[in-house]
């Protein structure tokens, strides 16, 4: 599980890492969803998922197994002590690519 750290002159809090993210249900509707963030088939870009910098996240998670293209992708902004949703974009299993090699990933938010 992720943590974010937030520190004070007096204390220092771990709260769990939750970030908004879309799923398709098992009728390939649509939902928004918020979730914590675990290890798994969640992987941050191992050098670039976070820039301190911009204060960005960047996290893709694969949703079936084997050399499936089927995942999603968020852009995450930390705003005071919470990442807020900037970007996200997916490629479901309901969404069968047109032909093989076709594996753009779908603009969702905003």
């Amino acid at each position: 599980m992720f943590f974010l750290i937030a520190e004070d002159s007096d204390t220092v809090e771990f709260k769990p890492l939750k970030l908004t993210r879309y799923r398709q249900n098992s009728t390939c509707e649509l939902q928004k969803v918020e979730s914590e963030v675990g290890y798994g088939r969640t992987f941050p870009n191992r050098d670039d998922w976070f820039d301190p910098e911009t204060e960005e996240l960047r996290i893709w998670l694969k949703l079936s197994g084997g050399s499936s293209p089927y995942g999603t992708r968020g852009i995450y902004r930390l705003e005071a002590e919470a990442f807020v949703l900037q970007e996200f974009t997916a490629l479901f299993e309901c969404e069968h690519p047109i032909e093989e090699g076709d594996y753009a990933y779908k603009q969702i938010y905003p």
